[in-house]
């Protein structure tokens, strides 16, 4: 039962030009087999609802796996474009018997692959998710926590260095779309002892392989929080409240930064790249309580320990010596090398036979630094505790949610995009009239199109608003910017005094709606599409440029809850979560006449590829106003042949190259010299044309 002593270095770059995103969806056959013995395969669910987006897969793993590596998410953020920041994770148990000692894992990274932990009925083939059917055949205890939540159930009968045991693990997997929520996801694990006799001293174990930036993941630190009795950043706050700036109280920064008395050690394991690029934290929280609150045990991580990939632990007395070896708390801030982190817990002292071993939770996500990071994993607490603080009651998990965002898809045009969607979602769900999961109520209020030249969460703009009108006063959605004159209900103004000045601040909660160019009231929308016979909404965002990419996302919002029992601020839904890219595109030309390149010149690291912190650049011009069918040659201004690009496309007339030199062999080449560059253009029965472009590599916007 060993680690792979080397895996396949992958390097994953997913062009977000591919990617359109209605809802997450698992990649497996949705059909349920009946109960009983059956042969099983790897199956996994995608989290990408939030920012953080992840594959959970039927064996209890997370991210990659060699079986499947070209249509998984290995720690991607922010969203699934972001560089990757997890290769692979798992969960180890634990326990000795006699001389006898146990250890359960799943690791499909070796050959031949270790498999542990095998998926049972219902879980042969794929892991239970929130989009599909097949999360009918969960168990009664299984109930939906957040806006995607997935679930699997397996066994130990594929333990075979010293046999199994007779254990089942499941593990109940929630991400959230909302703000402040999105950028982790959040592992629930119970373990049954089925084995016919009482487990004693067993313990729980969690490898993650962070790789911060896959493609170069030898630079990698190790870091852990919880034990540094240092005072950076503690500030108390609540579920919802916007968190304040850094400020020293006397609490160490291990502690959570909540209401909680007492505090909470943080117990944080994470990694960073130690160049910052890519920028940013990963980690993974242990955390749970057993007992009854407050006189039970919060559970927090008893060791972390590290190794770098030459130190694969070998077999079970391995990789149960770092289970056993409490107190211990492993971090690596001088070496950058390509790590692992071990967070553990135990011992726990018995587990009767057919009894199941208290509820606990791993946090995995990121943040941009080590603050936010804590912001977001205290903020899991906060919402894992609930209103009244106290873990195990029907508060826990009452994340506020908005409207689910709609399936959306882009059609390029000549200098515009037409939007479409749906509120249909997914078969017998509807974004207008689905009731809020937490109030029971219908909030949905409208939809939001924001637009940005870059994508993820940088340089979004709404371009159009649709509201719903209504006349409850408290119920209602009011944006920051809607002024109607001092109308009412929903159109009555949020500011009282009528004026835009620098006392009118945002709410965090609301978006600034001042200057949306295109707004309708929902109700007449939905007038006009029926009378125009269209079976979904449509926009066309106009007066764009060709050949430039522009991303949108559709979300939808709702008007919160303002009652005696129950006050809950309108939400709208995350821009991560529901985002595509479009590049608009002129028609097939049939002259020559107005062939152009763009950009012209080229600037490498120009913010029209889509550049942002966290986004790999396409590095590509586009040959625009192309006819049907044309061929291509590119040289240098010495003459020399650099590449041919062969067009036929008879709806669009652009052709994109990708800066390389193919040299003619049919395989990527080497990247180009910065230089002036001559095309030939050749179209039969057309005619041809030259014309000249500038390639500027490595400059600045």
């Amino acid at each position: 039962m060993s680690f792979s002593q080397r895996r396949l270095v992958l390097i994953c770059v997913i062009s977000i030009s591919a990617v359109v995103l209605f809802t997450a969806a698992s990649k497996i056959d949705k059909t349920v087999p009946p109960p009983g013995p059956m042969p099983w395969a790897h199956g996994h669910t995608d989290h990408i609802v939030g920012l953080y987006c992840v594959s959970v897969w039927n064996s209890l793993e997370v991210g990659e796996i060699l079986l499947d590596s070209e249509n998984c998410y290995f720690g991607f953020w922010p969203s699934v474009d972001g560089p990757s920041y997890l290769y692979h994770g798992t969960i180890w148990f634990g326990t000795q018997e006699g001389t006898d000692i146990y250890v359960f894992s799943s690791y499909w990274q070796d050959s031949p692959p270790q498999a542990d932990w095998v998926p049972i009925y219902p879980c042969e083939f794929g892991c239970l998710d929130t989009d599909s059917s097949n999360w009918q055949n969960r168990p009664p205890h299984v109930e939906k926590v957040s806006d995607f939540d997935s679930w699997a159930i397996c066994d130990d009968s594929g333990a075979t260095e010293t046999g199994p045991l007779g254990t089942e693990c499941e593990r109940h997997t929630y991400s959230w779309g909302v703000p402040d929520h999105d950028d982790y996801v959040v592992h629930a694990f119970l373990f049954r002892n089925l084995s016919g006799h009482t487990l004693q001293d067993f313990y729980f174990a969690f490898p993650y392989d962070f790789d911060v930036g896959l493609g170069d993941h030898l630079d990698d630190l190790v870091g852990y929080e919880g034990n540094d009795d240092t005072d950076e950043w503690t500030n108390p706050t609540q579920p919802g409240v916007v968190w304040s700036d850094p400020t020293p109280d006397g609490v160490p920064d291990e502690f959570d930064a909540v209401n909680y008395d007492p505090a909470e050690q943080r117990s944080t394991s994470y990694m960073y790249d130690s160049g910052g690029e890519p920028s940013g934290y990963i980690g993974v929280r242990v955390f749970g309580y057993q007992g009854v609150y407050p006189d039970g045990e919060f559970i927090f991580a008893s060791s972390q320990h590290s190794w770098d990939w030459n130190n694969d632990p070998a077999n079970d007395t391995y990789m149960f010596a770092y289970m056993i070896d409490s107190g211990v708390y492993e971090e690596v801030s001088d070496a950058p090398f390509d790590w692992r982190v071990c967070p553990a817990i135990g011992p726990f002292a018995e587990l009767p036979d057919g009894e199941v071993f208290t509820e606990f939770y791993i946090i995995e996500g990121c943040g941009q630094d080590l603050l936010e990071m804590r912001r977001n994993f205290d903020q899991v607490l906060a919402d894992w505790r609930g209103a009244d603080e106290i873990p195990g009651t029907e508060d826990d998990w009452i994340v506020a949610s908005p409207p689910q965002s709609p399936k959306f898809v882009g059609i390029p045009q000549d200098g515009a995009v037409e939007l479409h969607w749906t509120p249909k979602y997914a078969l017998g769900y509807n974004t207008e009239t689905d009731p809020d999961p937490q109030t029971g109520v219908v909030d949905f209020d409208g939809y939001i199109l924001w637009r940005s030249p870059i994508g993820f969460d940088v340089g979004w703009e709404p371009i159009a608003w649709w509201d719903l009108l209504s006349t409850d006063l408290l119920n209602c959605f009011k944006p920051f910017g809607w002024r109607d004159n001092g109308g009412s209900g929903d159109k009555a103004e949020r500011v009282p005094d009528g004026y835009i000045d620098g006392t009118d601040i945002p709410s965090p909660i609301e978006p600034d709606l001042r200057y949306v160019p295109y707004r309708m009231e929902l109700e007449t929308f939905q007038i006009q599409m029926q009378s125009e016979g269209s079976s979904y909404y449509y926009h066309v965002d106009s007066g764009l440029s060709n050949g430039f990419r522009y991303f949108y996302s559709m979300i939808a919002y709702d008007f919160g809850m303002d009652t005696a029992d129950l006050d809950l601020p309108p939400i709208s839904g995350g821009k991560g979560a529901n985002q595509l890219s479009v590049i608009p595109t002129p028609p097939a030309s049939t002259t020559l006449d107005n062939v152009w390149v763009v950009p012209n010149p080229y600037i490498g690291a120009a913010d029209w590829e889509g550049w942002a912190p966290s986004l790999v650049r396409e590095s590509r011009i586009a040959f625009m106003n192309l006819p049907a069918r044309c061929t291509i040659k590119i040289y240098t201004v010495a003459g020399d042949w650099v590449d041919t690009i062969e067009y036929n496309d008879v709806e669009y007339g652009v052709a994109y190259w990708d800066l390389s030199n193919y040299s003619g062999t049919g395989r990527p080449g080497l990247a180009i010299a910065s230089g002036i560059y001559v095309y030939h253009l050749d179209a039969p029965g057309i005619g041809e044309t030259v014309g000249k472009f500038a390639i500027i590599l490595g400059g600045v916007q």
